[in-house]
């Protein structure tokens, strides 16, 4: 099963990795976070190691948990150990028991060139 919606991210190496979302049903309303979990997964598509986000370790912060509002967070810091290429990604909502499958998609990753 694929999920909803694909999200395509470009960047560099050197750069905060900072995306904000709304997550919203199928009305368009807000999706209220409270009580959830989030987590995300970059690996390369020529396998090997990736790169964990998830609200337990503060790569993904809630911003506005009733109107469904939350951030990627990487320091470029972190983003500089991640070798340049393609990742392929999924975000997971984890709530109540149950595991929801929201966006998945593509990080291109570029090396950068100003430390």
């Amino acid at each position: 099963m694929t999920a909803p919606y694909r999200v395509n991210l470009d960047m560099a190496t050197n750069e905060d990795l900072r995306q904000t979302f709304k997550l919203t049903d199928s009305l368009d309303a807000p999706v209220d976070l409270g009580g959830a979990t989030l987590a995300m997964v970059l690996e390369p598509l020529d396998g090997g190691g990736g790169l964990e986000l998830s609200t337990a370790n503060a790569r993904i912060v809630v911003l506005d948990a009733a109107a469904g509002e939350f951030e990627l967070r990487v320091p470029a810091a972190d983003m500089a150990l991640v070798v340049p290429g393609v990742y392929r990604h999924d975000l997971l909502l984890r709530r109540d028991g149950r595991t929801h499958r929201i966006f998945e998609g593509t990080l291109t990753l570029v090396d950068g060139v100003t430390p």
